[in-house]
């Protein structure tokens, strides 16, 4: 069988538990790229926690980002394809979760929103190995859900990290009959 594309997840796959990617595994990517191969990166995260990533490989064409919400075309700076959530779901994820300790992270357009207030928390809401990357590449607000609230047409994902058992139980129940479909553009 001949192998014209290969995608390989970020965290746990590409990137070490430290987040770094070792010089095995770059020499291993700059070989498939230099034979020909498409390479990509596959990731649940936003282009703009994946860019600093791309440096090292310039040849890589696409990137899959977002959960596979967003398709990246590195050559011309520009996402070619784009499926958010419907701007009603939006709205009813983030009606759910109002009223619990819940950290949002909120994937609009090609970037990641945090609400100010749980800056220097991630450990409380079980992420603490992301809390480099918050600090790094998130966008800092007063309230991010306002903002999403604001670009419900350009959101692609919201993780939501609960502090408590009963909140993500709650929130769950509220949302396990919701059609979480997302809207091509």
């Amino acid at each position: 069988m001949n192998y014209q594309l290969f995608a390989a997840d970020m965290d746990g796959t590409v990137l070490n538990s430290q987040k770094i990617i070792t010089p095995r595994t770059r020499a291993a990517i700059l070989a498939a790229l230099d034979a020909g191969y498409e390479v990509l990166f596959a990731t649940g995260r936003s282009y703009s926690e994946v860019k600093p990533y791309l440096k090292d490989f310039p040849q890589m064409h696409y990137l899959l980002t977002v959960s596979g919400a967003s398709v990246v075309d590195l050559r011309a700076g520009k996402s070619i394809c784009r499926h958010p959530f419907s701007p009603g779901t939006v709205e009813k994820v983030l009606a759910a979760l109002s009223g619990t300790d819940v950290m949002i992270s909120h994937f609009v357009g090609e970037e990641v929103y945090l609400s100010s207030r749980f800056r220097g928390h991630f450990d409380d809401y079980g992420c603490g190995c992301y809390t480099k990357l918050g600090e790094d590449c998130a966008m800092w607000l007063p309230d991010a859900s306002a903002f999403c609230l604001e670009h419900t047409e350009e959101t692609y994902k919201l993780n939501a990290f609960f502090r408590y058992d009963e909140d993500f139980a709650r929130a769950t129940e509220l949302l396990k009959d919701e059609d979480m479909t997302a809207e091509e553009k």
